[in-house]
């Protein structure tokens, strides 16, 4: 498992909530408030890097609940718990800030069954959900998280408190997109470790759920911290963090971008951080791949389009540009409003026969899109 470390912005709650008024289907969450440890204060971003005010999450079995968004405003969505367990409070984590406790202390334990926690009413779009999911009073015990439909695994969640929020320690992350009135439903539940006659124990300390722009978002990342896919880049060529893998002029990896609106069809895909003057392949596909693919590592998978081929300038080219008279929808075959989700990456010439050989060829990160 990858650890994943994210710092916190530095960033003012006034300004950030200014600076992003479509996030009110962000939601910060706080499984319960015990007397000692009430909800983290509205600055504390966590491991999703989101600041804003924390709400509840009940609970209360089998009681639906409306919840509060960032903004600090009461919704439609709610979330209901199923499958039981118990409430609990442990403060046990050396040199945690008052807001680390209480978002981490008060946990609700997985009973003998697994314990589900379905959210209703999310707006459409897609979705990155953090679970935090680590038993405050011991490292041994690994608490299982799914999300079904997400196109991330289930992931085991637990270790020793280090100050900081790590992917696979303290949270999982999980991708979905959401249909207008689906429910998402996180699915917890204990793991076999540790073995017997040791118990183990499963918790649920909170939940972050941060919609995603508009024109899709990044995945499939050569920089060593992705726990989405386990391939790691072939040669130990690791990009700097949200970049493919590194290649033979630029250390830090290719990237891939896009701009515009789904909605309008106007999705551009921007490719740069690749040699200056060679030949890139823009690709979509229409399913998941996780392997190594030249001096990188293809996600983009399914049948595969070759949308467009572009001469790079200075490292760089997009698709569509001014030359084009298709739209990416139009010339990937997908219809706008249909809810399809392709994924997109850009192939390039790599020709330094000394690096990571035998292979000429890289790729950026990936881009996905439901339409």
């Amino acid at each position: 498992m990858h650890a994943y470390r994210r710092p916190l912005r530095s960033l003012s709650l006034a300004a950030f909530l200014l600076a992003t008024p479509a996030l009110a289907q962000d939601f910060n969450l706080d499984v319960g408030a015990a007397t000692g440890n009430p909800v983290p204060l509205a600055s504390f971003g966590a491991g999703a890097a989101r600041p804003g005010t924390w709400g509840i999450a009940p609970t209360l079995v089998a009681t639906p609940a409306a919840l509060t968004d960032i903004t600090g405003t009461l919704t439609a969505v709610t979330s209901t718990l199923s499958g039981g367990g118990n409430y609990a409070n442990v403060a046990n984590l050396g040199g945690a800030t008052v807001n680390d406790l209480n978002l981490m202390s008060d946990i609700h334990d997985v009973g003998a069954l697994p314990q589900t926690w379905t959210f209703t009413n999310l707006a459409a779009g897609t979705y990155d959900v953090y679970t935090y999911a680590m038993a405050p009073d011991s490292a041994a015990y690994l608490t299982h998280v799914s999300i079904a439909g997400s196109i991330d695994p289930a992931q085991d969640v637990g270790g020793a408190w280090t100050n900081a929020y790590v992917l696979g320690v303290t949270h999982a992350k999980h991708r979905i997109t959401v249909a207008a009135g689906s429910p998402v439903v996180v699915s917890v539940s204990k793991t076999a470790s540790p073995p017997a006659p040791n118990p183990n124990h499963a918790s649920v300390n909170g939940f972050q759920f941060v919609l995603l722009p508009a024109n899709g978002a990044p995945f499939c990342f050569g920089d060593g911290l992705d726990v989405a896919h386990t391939t790691a880049c072939p040669c130990a060529n690791v990009g700097s963090a949200g970049n493919g893998c590194a290649n033979s002029v630029n250390a830090n990896g290719a990237n891939l971008a896009a701009s515009g609106s789904i909605p309008a069809d106007s999705v551009v895909l921007s490719g740069s951080g690749m040699p200056a003057t060679v030949s890139c392949i823009y690709l979509q596909g229409d399913g998941l791949d996780d392997a190594v693919f030249g001096d990188g590592v293809r996600c983009a998978g399914g049948a595969l389009v070759r949308l467009r081929t572009r001469l790079n300038a200075g490292g760089a080219s997009s698709f569509p540009d001014s030359t084009d008279t298709v739209t990416l929808s139009q010339r990937g075959g997908v219809t706008v409003g249909s809810g399809a989700t392709r994924s997109y990456q850009t192939y390039y010439r790599n020709s330094a026969a000394l690096f990571c050989p035998p292979e000429t060829f890289n790729v950026t990160n990936g881009w996905q899109i439901s339409w």
